[in-house]
């Protein structure tokens, strides 16, 4: 995702950084240009090898003292109950969505200057296929996030349209979008799910608290409210959201905080912090029972082990990527 703010908000937060930066002098400054820098974590191997499918040794992570940071600055605390302890996400595979179709279920990923990549998660492989050219009012604007189904890329940019983006052509045409309907904001997290019916999943923030939305039909894209985040992590906002191959949907920050929710009901079923932490631009994948990272301006790429709660570095897909998607079935 972009790291674009609404001007109120940027606001609020230069506020609490000039005092911040006032109170603790120059040990703070040279702090904050680092985490802006889209660095890597303090905890990350930086020796790792970032060729193309290069396995990385692991990098052990674990809740830091900064997790939050500017994301947390914004985050919404009404509807956090410090008293429900979530577990570490379980990952054990549930049944699995239907196979994707053949000739499909490529991944993609978009860049903030609007690139448009294939992406071999085997491989880490990175390969343009040119540049988006939506039709945006003001020519300013860029990709903030995105998802994918088996035929389309649905790119959300900063005015806060949805476009959809043909995978064959990369023409691209406006959606009826409209976050509006559900009060929610621009800067919003969207997900396509799959099976019988294909449907998009979007969380937004809603009358101070967290909440998830959903629409089944993928040409008027009406929302209707799925219900609150429930139990809140301590989740910064705003997130990319991502559906794998199983169903399984998982919401990240620029924090590294990774959660795993129902999309049925909106109840956070387990909660990983990885440490893998950007502040100019990141991005989640869900890739059949994978789940990847991509951070700072070169696209830093990483793998998240479920189960030993470690990433793996892969490499770097050599842009600045803020949307990232693959059709939700198995490839």
């Amino acid at each position: 995702m972009s790291s674009f703010r609404t001007s109120s908000r940027a606001s609020r937060i230069f506020l609490a950084v000039a005092a911040f930066v006032a109170t603790l002098g120059s040990y703070s400054c040279g702090r904050i240009r680092q985490e802006d820098s889209g660095e890597l974590p303090e905890h990350a191997d930086t020796n790792a090898d970032t060729s193309a499918g290069a396995t990385d040794r692991d990098v052990a992570t674990g809740p830091t003292g900064d997790a939050g940071g500017e994301a947390n600055a914004t985050a919404l605390d009404a509807g956090r109950d410090a008293s429900v302890d979530v577990p570490t996400i379980d990952p054990t595979l549930p049944a699995p969505e239907p196979a994707c179709a053949a000739g499909t279920g490529t991944a993609y990923l978009v860049a903030e200057n609007g690139g448009f990549y294939t992406f071999d998660p085997s491989t880490a492989t990175t390969t343009k296929v040119g540049t988006l050219s939506c039709p945006t009012a003001n020519p300013s604007r860029t990709p903030y996030t995105m998802t994918v189904t088996e035929t389309d890329a649905y790119v959300l940019y900063n005015d806060w349209s949805v476009y959809r983006v043909s995978l064959d052509s990369l023409s691209c045409t406006r959606t009826p979008y409209d976050g509006n309907q559900v009060a929610y904001p621009g800067d919003v997290g969207i997900a396509t799910s799959g099976g019988a019916e294909e449907s998009l999943l979007v969380f937004g923030t809603h009358r101070d608290t967290r909440d998830l939305a959903v629409t089944d039909d993928l040409t008027t894209l009406r929302l209707r409210e799925v219900g609150p985040i429930m139990p809140l992590p301590p989740m910064g906002y705003p997130v990319d959201m991502k559906i794998d191959g199983y169903g399984r949907l998982f919401a990240s920050d620029s924090q590294g905080s990774l959660a795993m929710i129902d999309p049925a009901s909106g109840h956070v079923l387990g909660f990983d912090q990885t440490g893998l932490r950007s502040l100019s631009g990141w991005a989640l994948l869900a890739f059949n029972d994978g789940v990847y990272f991509f951070t700072g301006d070169n696209g830093d790429t990483f793998r998240w082990n479920l189960t030993t709660k470690t990433a793996h570095r892969l490499g770097a897909a050599g842009d600045k990527i803020v949307g990232a998607g693959s059709a939700p079935c198995l490839h």
